[in-house]
């Protein structure tokens, strides 16, 4: 088994801002994400958090902890996947750091929980679209009836242009509003 406590330490403190020159931002938002997952694993699998060891973060675990994120801490789809990348960039530094831990950071790696990640911003994003949908609806109605609007008017614009007189409102309803034609009985026929 292999102990957590020293590759996190490594991976934070080395790894991250000198190999990887990230920013003081990204080490300290990973490691919040790793602080969150070490309370959440100790008290899933009811061992200190120094006890905790690299093959204690399986794929289940992993996912409650995600699921927890979410639901438990109310914190966003996108929050949730940042937290995921963290732990799988973590999984990706213990390839070559532990080879014995090889098929751990496989697992944690795999298509299952980038699946996982895809689908969440789909859902994110199906979220989005919806909210825009529904506030583009009364403006869709409000553009429809603009543009019957402009059609009328341009018709009648056209109709007068045609007759050779200028457009002028009144004549333009004048125009639209024609007699009746007379009844039958009245019409001969020769």
């Amino acid at each position: 088994m292999t102990a957590l406590a020293p590759h996190l330490t490594a991976f934070l403190r080395e790894h991250l801002p000198r190999e990887r020159n990230a920013s003081p931002h990204t080490v300290a938002t990973y490691a919040h994400c790793f602080a969150l997952l070490v309370r959440f694993a100790a008290r899933q699998l009811d061992r200190r958090p120094s006890d905790l060891e690299i093959e204690d973060l399986d794929p289940d675990l992993v996912l409650r902890f995600l699921d927890e994120i979410e639901t438990g801490r109310g914190n966003s789809a996108r929050t949730r996947n940042a937290r995921l990348i963290a732990i799988r960039s973590f999984f990706r530094y213990m390839e070559y750091q532990a080879p014995n831990c090889l098929d751990q950071a496989l697992r944690i790696r795999a298509e299952e929980l980038h699946e996982l990640l895809e689908l969440s911003v789909l859902g994110h994003l199906n979220e989005r679209l919806d909210g825009i949908l529904r506030r583009r609806e009364g403006s869709l109605l409000r553009d429809r009836r603009r543009h019957m609007a402009r059609q009328r008017r341009d018709k009648g614009r056209r109709a007068e242009e045609a007759g050779g007189g200028a457009a002028t409102s009144s004549s333009v309803t004048a125009h639209r509003r024609r007699p009746p034609p007379p009844p039958r009985e009245l019409l001969r026929l020769r």
